[in-house]
């Protein structure tokens, strides 16, 4: 599984991004053009339509004007030989991978009162979803994404292994002598 990792000033432009047809109308899955809602924590699962989570990850950025960039965007994608997931499994996964970038706490975490960031998961195609993200919290807490790219192959790697999906190549560094 590849994560490929971007940043956003305005969630407006994601959101017609990933409900939108594509240029070359490259977004259609199950015979309609643009992306579904299968999970996150804004509870508009089957929406196709971003207006009200654009809105909604708007609102909370809002809440801390100095943070630049304040969306996190992430694909993951299977390789075209692994099966397709259900939206279910891909919602999963989607939580999977959440917890383990640190935006929502874990199922079962004690951390007390702290609410995860806002986050959205929208179905792309047969072989890959988005997941968008507020960096601020609707209580202005901001989710510093240091090691976000490390972190991100860490959780694809627990991914590939969980679903029985294809090792991705990983890049290796070498260190020159």
């Amino acid at each position: 599984m590849i994560a490929k990792i971007a940043h956003w000033q305005r969630a407006q432009d994601l959101a017609a991004y990933l409900h939108g047809p594509g240029a070359v109308e490259e977004h259609v899955f199950a015979g309609r053009a643009g992306g579904a809602v299968i999970g996150g924590n804004l509870g508009l699962h089957g929406s196709r339509d971003g207006s009200t989570w654009a809105m909604l990850l708007t609102e909370a950025a809002l809440g801390r004007p100095d943070i630049k960039r304040p969306l996190w965007h992430t694909s993951l994608r299977c390789a075209p030989e692994d099966r397709t997931l259900s939206d279910a499994q891909w919602a999963d996964a989607a939580g999977v991978f959440a917890e383990a970038m640190g935006f929502v706490d874990p199922i079962g975490s004690d951390v007390q009162v702290r609410a995860s960031q806002p986050w959205v998961v929208v179905r792309h195609g047969a072989d890959h979803v988005h997941i968008a993200v507020s960096r601020v919290g609707f209580d202005g807490r901001v989710w510093h994404n240091r090691q976000d790219y490390r972190q991100a192959q860490t959780a694809c790697i627990e991914l590939e292994q969980t679903y029985g999906l294809r090792a991705a190549p990983r890049a290796s560094r070498v260190q020159a002598s």
